[in-house]
């Protein structure tokens, strides 16, 4: 049993027999470090000569009207009838646990017993909400530390698309977005671990912003950056700074990219310039990923223009004159996936991903119009896996237009209202787990709904996809 000092510091509060109590709350605490477990055991105790005059013995009497809820929420252990108990439904009561900004199952325990718990909130959630929607303590606490194998996220193409439709702006967007919980289970708090092999290529990347900030500067992607840089045939750091200084510097390039960059691909300014260092007994080649893009960027039509430019003194030592020799072993599939051009006969062991894998992929790239398009699969960027033609490719496997095929095939409420295409929009609506259209609308009116997300998609898919609020959300019946 805890000794409690008998004075107490807070002002306490006069009952009707003009007896000096403490307020309620400092009283529940004062009771819940008894670690009493029953009201047999408070009776006991009351009656044991221990209890302080500041603490009533009948507190259910005195504090009727003053916060009093059971014995159970009295001394923290919860036991009384569940028939007496109101807990809030799950998603509220996520939603209210995540803004406490616990660490782990301890903090969450030592919390659940200071008497600060409302008592709509369980102190066994786990038991309360075991076919409610508990996915474990690190869903429920937001931390995303989940025990087992059990944890599956999405893909990262898949997850890259959702955390895009969010629209967030930042890192500091993105913590407070997961803590009110909204996020759903498949989608990591923290993706820069989870697709630290995977895909990730950064916070600008992962967002969609395709942006480096300094301040309030924005700059280009790392690799967007490098290719630019590179195409300026600079000699070394001096000619570079001379470069910045001419006023023919982009806003979205910087001067200082070893700064930058420094966490986010720099290698050294041999490798920025692409002059690459190299011992002529030694040959260090890019790899073959880095030499593509490069390669893709000089826009040359054909194994002819390349063997021209390889001798004309413009190609940089890293960069071999006989890349088919080179990169044999290496991902070399001819001189057409190489140049770009695709001027190549579509060898029988060709593959393209599936057209739902390739639509996930190219909706990330986030491009506007096909114009933007043809000129994005020409920048070397291009995977091997995504057709540089994909009207003819899934011509008979799910094509629907450019619009489609980008994304930007947005409906809108109003002129200036954009959408998420409808396949998208499924996908995000039936990771929310709602039950049914009232659980919807009620979602939707919480203050959790994107922008790009309708709230009344029955009529902004009416003609593109609605099949009903049952499909809409998985369930699988189909109600209108």
């Amino acid at each position: 049993m805890s000794t409690i000092p008998e004075s107490s510091p807070n002002p306490p509060a006069k009952s009707s027999k003009k007896k000096m109590f403490l307020q309620f709350k400092n009283a529940l605490l004062y009771a819940r470090a008894l670690k009493l477990g029953t009201r047999e055991d408070w009776q006991e105790w009351s009656k044991s000569g221990t209890r302080p005059t500041y603490i009533p013995s009948t507190p259910d009497q005195l504090y009727k009207d003053d916060g009093w809820q059971s014995y159970g929420h009295w001394l923290g252990s919860d036991n009384v009838s569940t028939k007496y108990l109101q807990f809030l439904p799950f998603k509220q009561a996520l939603v209210y646990v995540r803004s406490l900004n616990l660490k782990n199952v301890k903090e969450w325990r030592d919390w659940a017993k200071t008497g600060s718990r409302p008592a709509d909130m369980p102190s066994n959630p786990n038991t309360t909400y075991k076919d409610k929607g508990w996915q474990g303590y690190g869903h429920w606490l937001g931390t995303g530390n989940v025990r087992g194998n059990c944890q599956q996220f999405l893909p990262f193409q898949e997850a890259l698309l959702y955390a895009r439709s969010l629209k967030l702006r930042g890192q500091t967007g993105w913590r407070e977005w997961h803590k009110i919980g909204a996020r759903p289970a498949n989608i990591p708090s923290n993706p820069h671990a989870t697709y630290k092999d995977d895909g990730w290529q950064g916070w600008g990347h992962w967002f969609g912003t395709g942006t480096v900030a300094h301040k309030d500067q924005q700059f280009l992607p790392f690799q967007e950056a490098l290719v630019y840089a590179r195409i300026l045939n600079l000699k070394n750091v001096k000619e570079w700074e001379a470069w910045s200084k001419t006023g023919g510097r982009p806003a979205n390039m910087p001067s200082t990219p070893h700064r930058i960059y420094k966490h986010d691909g720099w290698q050294g300014w041999g490798h920025w310039l692409g002059t690459g260092t190299i011992s002529s007994h030694n040959q260090q080649f890019l790899p073959f990923k880095q030499a593509l893009v490069y390669a893709r960027f000089l826009m040359l039509k054909g194994k002819k223009d390349w063997e021209e430019w390889s001798k004309s003194g413009a190609r940089p030592t890293n960069i071999p004159s006989n890349p088919h020799a080179t990169y044999k072993d290496d991902g070399w599939q001819g001189w057409g996936p190489w140049l770009g051009t695709d001027n190549v006969g579509v060898r029988k062991d060709h593959q393209f991903l599936p057209f739902k894998q390739a639509l996930v992929y190219v909706h990330s790239l986030n491009l506007k119009k096909v114009k933007e398009w043809r000129e994005w699969r020409k920048s070397g960027a291009r995977p091997t896996n995504i057709p540089s033609t994909p009207h003819e490719t899934y011509k008979e496997d799910g094509w629907q237009g450019y619009g489609h095929w980008l994304g930007t095939g947005n409906v809108g409420v109003r002129k200036d209202q954009q959408f998420l295409p409808f396949q998208e929009a499924l996908v995000y609506a039936r990771s929310l787990k709602l039950e049914n259209k009232k659980g919807w609308e009620a979602w939707s009116k919480s203050g959790l709904r994107p922008a790009n997300i309708p709230s009344t998609p029955q009529a902004t898919y009416k003609h593109d996809g609605w099949k009903g609020y049952g499909y809409w959300l998985g369930t699988c019946k189909k109600v209108k």
